[in-house]
This record gives C-alpha cells, sequence and structure tokens, in this order.
C-alpha cells in the first residue's frame, strides 16, 4: 500500500503555487523547506526522493539548489533522481549530460534493438534532446562506440535534436553505408530496422545524403 501511495504522489502533476509577494510552494512547503529535506540528516530515503521530484517542479527558479544535486550525483545517492531534478530546473549541460548519457546507456535500447532494460521510459532520451547541442557531443560518441545497439539509439535521439546535430552528419553517414548487422543474431532483424532510422536521423538533421 505505502508504494501505491508513493507511486500516485509522483504522478502528481508539477504545479507550484504563490499568493501575491509570498514565496512559491509545493504541498505546502518553500523551495528552502524541500532543500532542508534533501539535506537533512532525519530525512528517511523516500522523504528525500520525494524532496527531489519536489525540487525539480520549482523549475528554474530552484537553479540555487544545483550544488546538492550534483553532489548527490557524485556520490551515487539516489543519482537517478538527483539527475532528474538537475534536468527538470534546466541545470547547465555540464551538470546535467554526464549522468544523462549514463542513464541512457544503462537503459539499453530495448524498444528499438531488442536488447536493453525491459521497461523503457523515454524521459531520458528526451531529456537529451531537450538540451540539443550540447548533447550532441556525448552521443556521438556513443554513436562511433562499439556498442551496435546504443548506436541505433543515439542515432534516433540525434535525429530528434535536428539541425542542431548536423556536427554528426558523417558519422550518420557512414553508420548507413556500413550497419555492421550479424545476420546470424536473433535480433538483426530489429537492429537493421534500427540503421534504417539512422536514414530516418540524417533527414531529421538535414542532411540530404541517402
Amino acid at each position: 500500500m505505502r508504494f501505491i501511495l508513493y507511486a500516485l504522489l509522483f504522478l502528481m502533476p508539477c504545479l507550484p503555487t504563490a499568493q501575491a509577494e509570498e514565496q512559491p510552494t509545493f504541498l505546502g512547503k518553500t523551495l528552502t523547506g524541500w532543500r532542508q529535506i534533501l539535506t537533512g540528516k532525519s530525512a528517511t530515503m523516500d522523504e528525500r526522493r520525494q524532496a527531489l521530484w519536489a525540487i525539480g517542479c520549482f523549475g528554474p527558479e530552484a537553479r540555487e539548489a544545483t550544488p546538492e544535486l550534483m553532489e548527490l550525483v557524485r556520490r551515487g545517492e539516489l543519482k537517478d533522481e538527483a539527475t532528474g531534478a538537475l534536468t527538470a530546473i534546466g541545470a547547465s549541460p555540464e551538470a546535467t549530460v554526464p549522468p544523462l548519457i549514463e542513464q541512457f546507456v544503462k537503459q539499453g535500447c530495448e524498444h528499438r534493438t531488442g536488447q536493453g532494460t525491459f521497461i523503457y521510459s523515454p524521459s531520458v532520451e528526451n531529456a537529451l534532446v531537450r538540451i540539443g547541442g550540447p548533447a550532441v557531443p556525448a552521443l556521438l560518441n556513443l554513436l562511433n562506440g562499439p556498442d551496435k545497439d546504443m548506436r541505433v539509439c543515439a542515432a534516433a535521439a540525434l535525429g530528434e535534436v535536428g539541425p542542431a546535430a548536423r556536427a554528426a552528419v558523417p558519422a550518420l553517414i557512414r553508420a548507413v553505408e556500413r550497419p555492421d548487422t550479424d545476420p546470424t543474431s536473433p535480433r538483426s532483424c530489429l537492429r537493421c530496422s534500427g540503421w534504417h532510422r539512422m536514414g530516418w536521423s540524417l533527414r531529421k538533421t538535414g542532411s540530404r545524403s541517402p
């Protein structure tokens, strides 16, 4: 029951409220109040997780919380939740892209190639796409990397970035021309469809190459 209530809490929309000349609040607490819960020694792990979600709901107004969020990422403590909060408040790409890429790789590419985690959430890929140009170098590293499945996901993300990802066009062309598919692999058909996705990415980034 506690898990169900906790899940419902996280499905609630982020709607901070404020009266005139008052600090905005979320679920009855100001940003300062949620930061105190996050950094306090008496808070439970669930309370700190809720605080991270609430801080993200304040959006850009919560950017002052960036240092403690980055510290959590550095320590690996509630790392995914802290990364989500950093992304939600619009922290700098230097703070958000590295942990997002780590999550992107950990999550895998199950939805496009059949290889990856059982449960797929588009939130990480969508966050990288929203960051846009500053995320391109990290995605390009994946596209040029040895993991064929992640190369498909990186290509799709680059395509969603659009013209800001034009620096990736040469690598996308090479990938389309040399797909490296293994015909003996049980995932071959899925992976081939992924390489076709790279051709789509080329069009989305503004290249006229096939």
